[in-house]
């Protein structure tokens, strides 16, 4: 017998806690949302040798003056405990604070191009270890002509974080049935196109292209996937044929 539950960890087992959340109508353009979740472990898990709590909320300003266009502000904190690094004979937990805080903005130019701007920061702290940080900022391009069968989505991305820690995590465009949603994390810029094309009427291409650069490294990855530089690429491709 398999079930779920909303909760903080996958399996609905070791946990108890209470979530609220709320939206309000500032005006007619204008509204706040918020919530708060609040989540304890009695007993053991992976990387908490005790019995553990945490919590997370957000709260969000959203400014919509038209149906096209859109303006938010959101900040974001997590706090969760894990066992603390290091060589000590006896794990304990110490508590992990993540904080975000992102600017984000969505216009419709004309009836083909749409634009999408976002800055987000990330702030990660151990207890007893010192902050990183992390920031990106990415413009998205979109065209889309009605009486065109093809549609174009680019995206351009830098960041820079102090380690992997401080990542911060955006959704990507991708194929058909797909979804990306990638970690920025070290220090480069981010690459990606996709084009689609409605080939027939029951035939329709995809096709992205989409590069990662890095300014701190010469080399990606390890192992088997090692890759002897600074760039990492890939192609993908799809066709559907509906019959």
């Amino acid at each position: 017998l398999q079930s779920t539950v909303f909760a903080e960890s996958t399996r609905p087992a070791n946990e108890s806690g209470i979530y609220a959340g709320a939206e309000v109508t500032i005006s007619e353009k204008m509204r706040f949302s918020a919530y708060y979740d609040q989540f304890r472990f009695p007993w053991l898990r992976f990387l908490n040798d005790a019995p553990t709590h945490g919590s997370e909320y957000l709260a969000q300003l959203t400014y919509r003056p038209s149906r096209n266009n859109e303006f938010y502000v959101r900040y974001r904190q997590r706090s969760k405990a894990r066992n603390a690094l290091g060589d000590q004979y006896i794990d304990y937990p110490v508590v992990q604070d993540r904080k975000y805080f992102r600017i984000h903005a969505q216009y419709k130019v004309s009836e083909s191009f749409r634009l999408k701007s976002r800055a987000e920061w990330s702030f990660y702290q151990l207890e007893g270890e010192e902050a990183d940080h992390g920031f990106m900022f990415y413009q998205d391009v979109i065209f889309k002509k009605m009486e065109w069968p093809i549609s174009l989505s680019v995206r351009y991305a830098l960041f820079d974080t102090d380690s992997y820690d401080a990542r911060i995590y955006a959704y990507e465009n991708d194929l058909l049935y797909t979804w990306s949603i990638p970690a920025y994390y070290s220090r480069g810029s981010r690459f990606y196109a996709m084009v689609k094309w409605d080939v027939w009427r029951k035939v329709d291409l995809w096709l992205r292209y989409s590069i990662w650069s890095y300014n701190d490294r010469e080399t990606i990855s390890s192992g088997l996937n090692e890759i002897q530089g600074n760039t990492k690429s890939e192609v993908k491709a799809q066709l559907r044929v509906r019959f």
